[in-house]
């Protein structure tokens, strides 16, 4: 049955990420570009309908940069979502649920225990700069 809101599948279309994964090796953060070479038409199918994926200019807050031509529209991100994340400068005094909270707002990636939140937020902080 098709709902209304979605649209129909189309895996000639160009594809944007809508959370972080990775797939095949390479992390992708949400706006990103997605590879669809990278995958058989089948998975490219079940990543859409997870909502792992979506159709470039079908995310909320996109913003579509015009450069020379108007059929040379390029989609990008406004920002990274992983920035509004504010990360506490005495995260590592925090409860190890505290850090998991704040370690899965950070990373696609699935936190197991205190380690894996520890080095979530800690990749996190080297990627901004701290």
């Amino acid at each position: 049955m098709r709902t209304p809101w979605r649209k129909t599948f189309d895996p000639e279309r160009a594809f944007t990420v809508r959370r972080m994964f990775t797939c095949a090796g390479v992390k992708f953060a949400p706006g990103d570009a997605f590879d669809k070479t990278l995958l058989t038409t089948r998975r490219l199918r079940q990543l859409y309908d997870q909502r792992v994926i979506h159709f470039a200019g079908d995310q909320p807050g996109a913003k579509i940069v015009r450069r020379r031509a108007p059929d040379d529209d390029v989609i990008g991100p406004t920002s990274d979502p992983r920035d509004a994340v504010e990360i506490p400068t005495d995260w590592a005094d925090l409860t190890w649920n505290e850090r998991r909270s704040l370690a899965v707002q950070l990373t696609a990636e699935k936190v197991r225990n205190g380690a894996d939140a520890a080095a979530a937020i800690g990749a996190e902080l080297r990627r901004r700069g701290g």
